[in-house]
């Protein structure tokens, strides 16, 4: 085939006119480096867990998706990612799963909730307030702004571990 011959690069500049970088173009390659996943950071700073929500759990739907970032100095680590079709309350269980796993994992470090405002986001965020597990702040309405910083938490508020 064509793209064989010419190779992805050169195929994607000539025949779809989207031109890249051999070594990517915001992220570079040699940028990213992989580690054993029982590997930890030895000090981190911040935490962050976003989750990108779905509506239902049917084939023809998006998946959720849900990562846990780790900040440590200069260096970002991505430790834990999920990415599946689930009803609401899988998608819930596997929200409040993933923030206990981090807050036992990482007891003294700042953990920062980010929940998409679309989808099944808005009501996610109602539930978890009533649970008082993770602790979330109020949600924000703006278009320009889907994902929303959900929780500040230093463990310090109560019910968030």
């Amino acid at each position: 085939s064509l793209r064989q011959a010419a190779g992805t690069a050169t195929y994607r500049a000539q025949q779809q006119q989207d031109p890249i970088a051999v070594d990517g173009e915001i992220i570079k390659r040699a940028w990213i480096r992989y580690y054993h996943p029982d590997t930890r950071p030895p000090k981190v700073d911040s935490v962050v867990i976003s989750w990108d929500t779905a509506v239902k759990a049917k084939t023809s739907n998006d998946r959720w998706a849900g990562q846990v970032w780790a900040k440590a100095g200069a260096s970002v680590w991505l430790l834990r990612s999920v990415c599946d079709r689930m009803t609401y309350p899988e998608g819930r269980d596997a929200v409040k799963a993933m923030y206990t796993w981090t807050r036992e994992a990482f007891p003294a470090a700042p953990i920062a909730v980010l929940i998409e405002h679309t989808a099944s986001g808005p009501d996610l965020q109602i539930d978890l307030k009533r649970s008082r597990r993770p602790n979330l702040g109020q949600s924000k309405e703006s278009q320009e702004d889907k994902a929303e910083p959900a929780q500040q938490d230093h463990g310090a508020h109560s019910g968030s571990r």
